[in-house]
């Protein structure tokens, strides 16, 4: 046997002595929070619209309302949300970035006030050992992307490849976009 065949069976066992992992595909169960800084006399109903999804699958509801009536977070299970990795149909989603919108509306009662926000999502799928992560594009000011409705200050989630999230969008309606300080 030659050195450069000893080296290719090598560098073939290395590889075939890594853990195979299952692989579910980059997805995530997606939900939508509003987070709200003061109660709302009356309930406020904001309504939820996902569109503009390219070279992505989606299961549940394309619209959800979800009923306001307090302070702090509320949220509504929005559906799964996965990348399409493969072409098919004319499209080329093995190479376009993926991308979808999800934005709602709102009209609060209590003040002469509308309230509307929206954010892109992409996903790239991890890998064997690269994690699922989902990136917010162009988010209504104050929006993030968590893992929970606790809240925090994402613009990116990642996820464990096998596993489905879930991650949390939230929204805070009323939020005005401030520039950082000039040095």
């Amino acid at each position: 046997m030659s050195v450069k065949n000893i080296v290719r069976m090598s560098m073939l066992c290395g590889l075939l002595s890594f853990p195979i992992t299952t692989y579910a595909g980059p997805g995530t169960i997606v939900f939508a929070c509003v987070y709200l800084q003061t109660k709302p006399l009356k309930p406020i109903t904001f309504h939820f619209k996902i569109s503009g999804t390219h070279c992505m699958t989606y299961s549940g509801a394309t619209e959800k309302d979800l009923v306001v009536h307090d302070v702090g977070p509320s949220c509504v299970e929005i559906g799964y949300i996965e990348k399409k990795a493969s072409s098919s149909g004319g499209d080329v989603c093995a190479t376009d970035e993926n991308r979808w919108v999800l934005g709602y509306t709102a009209t609060n009662h209590d003040k002469p006030e509308t309230y509307t926000g929206s954010t892109g999502a992409k996903i790239t799928g991890g890998m064997l050992w690269w994690p699922n992560s989902m990136e917010l594009y162009a988010p209504s000011p104050g929006t993030t992307l968590c893992t929970s409705d606790a809240g925090c200050d994402n613009q990116r989630q990642d996820w464990d490849v096998g596993k489905q999230g879930p991650v949390v969008i939230q929204f805070r309606p009323g939020t005005v976009k401030t520039d950082p300080p000039k040095k």
